[in-house]
């Protein structure tokens, strides 16, 4: 007996243990992120991403990640004084002494911190909300932004002689006293994204083509174009008498003080800033890190140890795991994640929205359109200009597909498509975002529009949003058990039992879920609050243990692994084994509850589900306010499982009434509104 006891709390203990130590953990890659500022401080690069701090050198130029600090944070602006370098973030100001290693908090922790300058041992941090200055490295700050009528800060810079700052839709100021009194100049632009000094010179430019030159200090103007009209500029960087240009549609330069501008490469990309060493040029873009060597003749991209990318997509199949990104195209890994490799050979357009793929060729969407490409050869070609892609159903030869305008179908593998579904409202289409087919029945989720149906391969639709008590946005499609399960944002999964037709609300109620996947028995969610877990759709619980970052756009699996693609993350994984353990806590496949009417308040007929873990028997009562019981609406034996019962009023008044349901064991009870 004592043997057997000690082999009990052995097991228990591993059990334990098994549960503590089982977690997410990121692979490498793929790479990428989105660089919204670089300065240089002792040899090293430092970039501020989308996602937390990197560093390199001109030497290496291999990224290496900061500390964990600064991971979860949007790094907005960097700025570097005496070898220190500080960081704005979307939750406060953070500093390093060690060239961006180690970090630590530096005041302003309840700002957004969108702009850094410098002016001799004066700090000035730009906020969402009010500029501040501090004379010791952080430690305190005032507020100095008395007289401006916009505290929403664009952009702002400093010389030896003035602070400039411009604010939401307010033009651009200037202070001669380290911001005590601010001055507004003579512009004629409102919404003002950069603005430098080349010496006596101050450059300034919108959103628009337009860079404004003033020679007195911001009294008189004269303007030139840069680009066409299309160009927007997001920053000035000096070097020497040369001004570069970072702007939407790639690098500009000016060699004559800003007058005339060229362009200098990288077009069609959204550059935020440089940094300039001899002849070569650093551009922090919404597509990584580009280099050129050769004063911006020639570019190479450069994002080898950049973890921050966007994972929009996941497809695994015969060992190749493809991931769907952002602004990177598509990555491969035939490791389980260990390793990446790109994928992009003829892919114009890397703003990957999902990736479909079954044993002979992938099909990618993406911002500018539908690409195809063998599972085995890296060479893309574009079928179709249709946008926005993100589900693809494979049925022999046949593919069904969501986009932005509607529901798409190929019957050549992809190779042409048609528009089979769609909703417009004043010539602006409505997007689909998941599609799901059971034998003939197609199911469309649509975003603002819910769910429409099709229950002849296509050929005709009509909606299906019986249960929703308003028209929902559908964000992700899973089958599991014979059940249809829809991830919407904010009401969390809704339950069909019937193929789409009438719908109900589950446990999960509130979260926001982007996509769903089933493997094997389970199905697992994933969007804003991490990743969760069902055995039937109706329970969940979160499995989101070592997962730093959040919000999760993509899910899929092999056979040991489920993965999860990351906003700003990567992709994650997990054992599979450590999910699908049954623990004595786990949930059971249902369990006893009874859900709110829908819709409620009502005028006529209205639904309640209710489910049970047990085979029992149930009984649902309907009473008036006053307590008397009106009638019975449920009164038998049932199986575990879900139910739909439906309350006919149009013989009752308008008033409160209330339903319990009973069991051997439980009973449950909730009231609703009945107006006429």
């Amino acid at each position: 007996m004592k043997l057997f006891l000690q082999i009990i709390v052995v097991l228990i203990l591993h059990l334990n243990l098994s549960e503590l130590y089982a977690q997410w953990t990121k692979t490498s890659g793929p790479y990428g992120a989105n660089i919204a500022s670089l300065v240089f401080n002792n040899n090293h690069i430092i970039a501020g991403t989308n996602n937390g701090i990197y560093r390199t050198t001109f030497e290496s130029m291999i990224w290496q990640a900061g500390n964990e600090n600064l991971f979860g944070n949007q790094i907005l602006d960097l700025a570097v004084t005496n070898e220190v370098i500080f960081a704005g973030t979307d939750h406060g100001l953070f500093i390093s002494s060690d060239n961006g290693l180690n970090w630590s908090t530096a005041g302003l922790s309840d700002r957004i911190i969108t702009n850094l300058a410098v002016k001799d041992t004066l700090l000035f941090a730009g906020t969402v909300d009010g500029i501040f200055v501090s004379s010791d490295r952080g430690l305190t700050w005032s507020e100095i932004d008395s007289g401006l009528v916009s505290k929403n800060v664009y952009a702002l810079t400093a010389n030896s002689d003035l602070v400039l700052v411009s604010t939401l839709y307010d033009g651009l100021y200037k202070s001669s006293d380290n911001g005590m009194t601010w001055v507004k100049t003579n512009i004629n632009m409102n919404a003002i994204f950069a603005v430098t000094f080349l010496e006596d010179v101050i450059l300034a430019s919108s959103w628009s083509n337009d860079v404004y030159r003033s020679t007195d200090w911001g009294v008189t103007w004269m303007s030139s174009e840069i680009g066409d009209i299309h160009v927007g500029v997001r920053n000035f960087i000096i070097a020497g008498q040369n001004v570069y240009a970072a702007t939407n549609d790639g690098v500009f330069l000016s060699t004559d003080g800003g007058i005339i501008w060229q362009q200098y490469g990288l077009a069609n990309t959204y550059i935020y800033t440089l940094i300039i060493n001899n002849t070569d040029i650093l551009a922090g873009t919404n597509q990584g890190a580009y280099l050129s060597t050769d004063n911006g003749i020639n570019w190479t991209e450069l994002n080898f140890g950049l973890l921050s990318s966007d994972v929009t997509s996941l497809a695994y199949s015969d060992s190749k795991l493809f991931a769907g990104t952002f602004g990177f195209g598509v990555s491969l890994s035939t490791d389980d994640g260990n390793t990446w490799f790109s994928y992009n050979n003829g892919l114009s357009n890397k703003f990957v929205t999902g990736i479909g793929l079954n044993e002979d060729y992938l099909i990618a969407g993406t911002h500018g359109g539908l690409f195809r490409s063998g599972a085995s050869s890296d060479t893309w070609t574009k079928v179709s200009s249709e946008t926005g892609s993100r589900s693809f159903i494979f049925n022999g030869n046949e593919i069904i597909a969501s986009s932005y305008d509607g529901v798409l179908c190929s019957t050549d593998n992809g190779i042409s498509w048609k528009k089979i579904d769609s909703v417009h409202d004043g010539g602006s289409y409505y997007q689909t975002w998941d599609v799901l087919k059971i034998n003939q029945t197609i199911i469309a989720g649509y975003n603002q529009k819910g769910i429409r149906i099709s229950t002849d391969n296509g050929l005709n639709w009509q909606y299906s949003n019986t249960g929703f008590q308003y028209t929902p946005t559908i964000n992700s499609l899973e089958l599991i058990n014979g059940r249809v399960l829809a991830g919407t944002p904010g009401g969390g999964v809704f339950i069909s039992s019937d193929e789409g037709q009438t719908w109900f609300q589950s446990q999960l109620d509130t979260t926001q879920l982007w996509t769903l996947c089933k493997v094997n028995q389970y199905v697992f969610g994933g969007g804003s609050g991490g990743i969760c877990q069902s055995r039937d759709g109706f329970n969940w619980k979160w499995i989101n243990q070592g997962l730093n970052d959040y919000f999760v756009q993509a899910l899929s699996s092999d056979i040991e692994y489920l993965f999860a693609g990351v906003t700003g993350g990567g992709v994650w994984r997990r054992l599979i084994s450590e999910l699908t353990f049954v623990s004595g806590n786990e949930h059971t496949p249902f369990s006893f509850s009874l859900s709110q009417n829908y819709p409620n308040p009502f005028n006529s007929v209205t639904n309640i589900n209710y489910s049970i873990q047990n085979r029992s028997l149930v009984i649902i009562k309907l009473y008036d306010i006053l307590g008397r019981e009106l009638r019975t609406l449920v009164m038998g034996e049932r199986s575990p499982g879900m139910y739909t019962v439906e309350i006919n009023a149009n013989d009752s008044q308008s008033g409160i009434y209330f339903y319990r349901m009973q069991s051997a064991e439980n009973s449950i009870t909730k009231k609703f509104i009945l107006l006429k």
